[in-house]
């Protein structure tokens, strides 16, 4: 199995600019052959503490991006964001998820929440 792993200039909190800027490279991994694409760590808005404004459910953008990219491509992507889910939850988690190319969705929490 081919994996690229990408490195970005993430965009501070701005995620539809931070999909933008992904998806050339997205496709440069792929067409490179690779089938496994890891993302940075928080790729979609970057390694930010303010997470009651970034934190997102499982039907947000973020994930929503993720399994449409793995769908175009037809190969697997991953990467971590904050989620809050279900909605309520007092602290949000640092979820590292893979989305395949049959629409799929895996979801991993880190055992630390954001404090």
């Amino acid at each position: 199995m081919k994996i690229a792993a990408l490195q970005t200039d993430i965009v501070w909190e701005s995620p539809d600019e931070n999909f933008r800027r992904l998806r050339p490279r997205l496709d440069a991994a792929r067409q490179a052959g690779a089938q496994l694409l890891v993302l940075p760590e928080m790729f979609a808005c970057g390694f930010s503490m303010n997470t009651d404004g970034i934190a997102e459910t499982m039907d947000g953008p973020t994930l929503t991006y993720l399994r449409q990219e793995a769908t175009r491509l037809g190969c697997w992507i991953c990467g971590s964001l904050p989620l809050r889910d279900p909605p309520g939850t007092s602290k949000p988690a640092n979820a590292f998820c893979f989305a395949g190319p049959d629409g799929q969705l895996h979801r991993y929490d880190k055992i630390h929440p954001f404090s």
